[in-house]
């Protein structure tokens, strides 16, 4: 018979499960990107879809997923295919640490359900499972449930090793415990293939074991298993040779080869070292470093600015503090791991004063076990309620039960309308119209991370094929310059082996080019009245201590005079040399042969008003992503130049009207404006009107 009942609270559990399974993804699925999205967002499906090699530390694991994920569907839904793997994720996460955490509170369920029944089983999984959705509809969480990248992946990876480092804990002893210590080492060896944050709790893990477990280290068997473990999960990242090897569109770096793949895993790009750069600290340890993490803490968790927003604060608390009267030896190992996935994360990233990107990816590790002391203390109160006396039972637990579930739905309430990506739009909207309004033939660079949605949508969606979409800042290396003459081999830009041999600054003095123009004076745009020149003259003045040019500005000089204006140039930002020289076509700049480019305000208004989208600028939450204020500040100098364009000729109704469709379609308190371009606007048709 207690088999029997143990059969029914197991198949109780799975059933709940399942349905709060199809909860989570459903809220994940109505909330996530439809479609691409900024940065990592979109490059990560390009290197999934076309199983290439992202930029480093990169993802293995997640482009292997992603591209199996990516065969199975058309090209038009790729991307939303993958967002929704992203909600999987999360969503396997959640249920995983629900699982982790009745694992931990059996003894307590079976002593309660023994006693109280199916009820006391139902509210006892329930108060779990609210600590665990507290996690799954935190800000973090679910921020990167709704695109693909490798942060919820790292998060699934915690929970994954939680399990096993819980279960060798329990079989340590038994002839299965170095199965499961094979296993812990495994997971730790192929997160590098994840993203590498969860390898900052492994010092946390092996410090426990040589505190609660000494005699672990004395067992050759043992140092097998998990040496064994963790070479095997360190080699599959070998795979990336032979992928890089094969040439894929998305090749960052070519570590095709054993020295250029020690150059691509230790980070040289990014100043190499492994970034293990800890000292000196970049800024203040407490005032900045720590008091981010704390922030990202508590903006996930709790807010001391309101009652209910302190109750998984005080839950974890209790899940601490229960397990430490329960286990010390175990909580100490769960401590020692919380410590590193937080402490040593702060350590280990030295944040700078400063950075503009969110690092609250990189505090996934210490959430997800944040959220088991939550789900422990939760548990345990309940578990605890049902001891009292039913006369105080039947007040207090109601009232405590209502308090736990409280955790979730306040998070949920407060986090969805901010979270809702299913109608933002801004990264695919910014990449069509480039590449829907730039002419036949382009050659198209674009300057810092906004390369990656018009790339997507060029290689994936194959829009544009006649067009070349090159990055700026990657014509500084080797093997991209390598790349884009095999991707573009029309590209007007001839070097020699000895010459690609040493992409680097270029010896430069003050010279003046003279390039010839072909063409008509339709093909450059030239506005009406404007004659063609048959040759343009540009200067270049060295930019490096007077003597030298970056690599990027020597090859882009070069292919502007191979090029001689056969085919259009246009940049997203264009470099300090060329801006004289690069004419406004909305968010992008075309180089024109004038010593000062004039205006085609015909083309910059059929541009703005006629052919790009402006989706979400107007209807979404005020607070947007920081790559989406860059895009919104572009388009805001795009309607600033057609405005006092028309101001200028003395059409100040036409200015004002460019300004009122300005406000329409990109209102710019959504968009943050800086003062200066803020007073830009505010001015542009101020000449000539009564004040």
């Amino acid at each position: 018979m207690p088999r029997l009942h143990e059969q029914v609270r197991v198949s109780r559990l799975i059933l709940f499960l399942a349905v709060l399974a199809v909860f989570i993804i459903s809220m994940y699925g109505t909330t996530c990107h439809r479609t691409i999205t900024w940065w990592m967002g979109c490059s990560y499906p390009l290197a999934a879809i076309t199983f290439g090699i992202h930029f480093p530390p990169g993802s293995l694991i997640l482009t292997t997923l992603g591209w199996i994920v990516a065969r199975l569907v058309p090209t038009a839904s790729k991307a939303f295919a993958l967002n929704l793997t992203a909600a999987a994720l999360a969503t396997f996460t959640t249920c995983l640490l629900i699982w982790l955490t009745i694992k931990l509170t059996r003894i307590e369920i079976k002593n309660t359900t023994h006693l109280h029944g199916g009820t006391a089983f139902a509210t006892m999984i329930a108060g779990i499972a609210s600590g665990a959705l507290t996690l799954a509809f935190g800000r973090t969480t679910w921020h990167y449930a709704t695109h693909f990248t490798p942060y919820i992946l790292t998060a699934a990876f915690t929970a994954l090793l939680l399990w096993t480092i819980l279960t060798w804990w329990e079989r340590r002893d038994d002839r299965t415990g170095d199965r499961w210590l094979f296993v812990t080492m495994l997971l730790f060896g192929l997160d590098l293939s994840v993203h590498r944050t969860n390898l900052l709790i492994l010092p946390g893990f092996l410090l426990w074991i040589l505190i609660c477990y000494p005699r672990l280290y004395g067992r050759a068997k043992s140092w097998a298993a998990g040496a064994g473990g963790l070479l095997i999960g360190l080699a599959v990242h070998l795979l990336i040779i032979p992928i890089a090897a094969g040439a894929p569109t998305v090749n960052f770096g070519d570590p095709s080869t054993w020295s250029r793949f020690y150059y691509y895993i230790s980070l040289q790009q990014y100043g190499g070292s492994w970034l293990l750069r800890l000292f000196p600290r970049r800024a203040d340890f407490l005032g900045y470093q720590l008091a981010n993490y704390i922030n990202n803490l508590k903006s996930n968790f709790f807010s001391f600015g309101k009652i209910l927003s302190l109750i998984p604060l005080a839950l974890g608390i209790i899940g601490i503090g229960a397990l430490w009267r329960r286990d010390r030896r175990l909580m100490l190992g769960l401590l020692l791991l919380f410590l590193g996935s937080s402490l040593g994360a702060v350590f280990y990233f030295n944040l700078p004063e400063g950075y503009s990107y969110p690092m609250d990816r990189h505090y996934m590790p210490s959430f997800v076990l944040f959220s088991v002391f939550i789900a422990y203390g939760a548990g345990t109160t309940v578990y605890h309620l049902w001891r009292v006396s039913t006369r105080y039972r039947r007040v207090a637990l109601p009232l405590c039960l209502a308090f736990i579930l409280s955790m979730p739905v306040e998070q949920l309430m407060r986090n969805y309308r901010a979270i809702d990506s299913s109608k933002t739009y801004f990264a695919y909207d910014y990449a069509r119209n480039i590449l829907s309004t730039i002419d036949p033939g382009a050659i198209l660079f674009i300057q810092g991370d906004l390369l990656w949605s018009p790339l997507y949508l060029h290689i994936v969606e194959n829009a544009r094929p006649d067009v070349a979409v090159l990055s700026i800042s990657l014509l500084n290396t080797e093997w991209y310059v390598r790349q884009v003459r095999t991707l573009y081999p029309d590209i007007p830009l001839t070097l020699t082996e000895e010459e690609l041999s040493q992409i680097a600054p270029k010896p430069w003095q003050d010279t003046t080019l003279a390039i010839p123009v072909t063409g008509s004076d339709d093909s450059l745009r030239l506005p009406e009245g404007v004659a063609q020149p048959d040759t343009f003259d540009l200067r270049v003045k060295p930019t490096i201590a007077g003597r030298f040019v970056l690599a990027q500005d020597w090859l882009m000089v070069k292919m502007i005079v191979e090029n001689e204006w056969r085919r259009p140039i246009y940049f997203n930002e264009p470099p300090e040399f060329l801006r004289p020289h690069s004419r406004s076509e909305g968010i992008v700049h075309r180089l024109v042969p004038q010593d000062s480019a004039l205006l085609n305000a015909g083309l910059l208004r059929q541009n703005l008003l006629e052919r790009y989208s402006y989706r979400g600028f107007a209807d979404q939450p005020a607070t947007v992503a920081p790559f989406t204020r860059l895009y919104g500040h572009a388009l805001l100098r795009a309607f600033h130049a057609l405005g006092s364009y028309e101001q200028t000729r003395g059409d100040t109704a036409a200015c004002l009207e460019i300004k009122a469709e300005l406000e329409k379609r990109i209102p710019p308190d959504k968009i943050d404006p800086p003062p200066e371009l803020q007073t830009m606007i505010d001015e542009m048709c101020r000449s000539g009107q009564k004040k």
